[in-house]
């Protein structure tokens, strides 16, 4: 990956592209173990490489909950956000755009509704879409996705949240508080709502660095 393109290689390239690199080791014919590497000679390393490069391999959904008439609970989210670890759980949610999801994109969780708005989870795609029986009961053909959560936030509680006021001003043009769950940005919107987000990371890190996790409800 560079930024938001792929390159797809034979593994057998990739590995002889890697070898001699710090932090590159042959687990076994078929796997390899690798450390954080320079992001200079990353990108030197991709340009390198032959193979089919994949234009904004990567796509971002905006997913939307609405607390008012969502039949997932605020309960249920915090059930989760208090567990010791998050990795392995997953949530199957509706998605329209179902037929441009791929396993590996991004998803925003937006909260709507009743009491505070903004991101309330972030992660990843992890499954395919299918159909299954209407949430809200209305007897619409509704298609779900797994999701696989990186960070959970919690809208009431958090110190510091990006609310959707914060996210508008930014995205002027983008409707955070309607609309279907599962919608498809496009790149620059994506782009943009990436950039947010990292730095509402380093600020919410330098506050947990203050107050030692006190009230941090960033989980991972």
């Amino acid at each position: 990956m560079k930024g938001n393109d792929c390159k797809m290689i034979e593994f057998d390239r990739f590995c002889e592209l890697m070898r001699g690199q710090d932090g590159f080791r042959m687990m076994d014919t078929s796997q390899v173990c690798m450390d954080t590497i320079d992001a200079g000679v990353w990108y030197d390393m991709y340009h390198k490489a032959k193979g089919v490069n994949i234009y904004s391999f990567r796509k971002t959904f905006i997913m939307r909950w609405n607390t008012d008439i969502s039949n997932y609970k605020l309960s249920e989210f915090e059930d989760l956000l208090f567990e010791q670890e998050i990795d392995g759980l997953y949530f199957d949610w509706s998605i329209w755009d179902y037929q441009k999801a791929r396993i590996g994109d991004r998803f925003f969780m937006i909260r709507t509704g009743k009491g505070r708005h903004g991101i309330v989870m972030r992660g990843t795609i992890s499954g395919i879409a299918y159909p299954d029986e209407d949430w809200s009961g209305k007897g619409r053909r509704v298609y779900y996705i797994r999701l696989d959560p990186s960070c959970l936030i919690h809208p009431e509680k958090a110190p510091v949240m990006l609310t959707n006021e914060e996210l508008s001003k930014y995205l002027p043009n983008f409707n955070f508080e309607s609309g279907h769950s599962g919608e498809l940005v496009n790149d620059s919107t994506a782009q943009i709502l990436e950039d947010i987000w990292q730095g509402y990371s380093y600020r919410v890190k330098e506050m947990v660095e203050k107050c030692e996790n006190e009230g941090c409800y960033l989980m991972k």
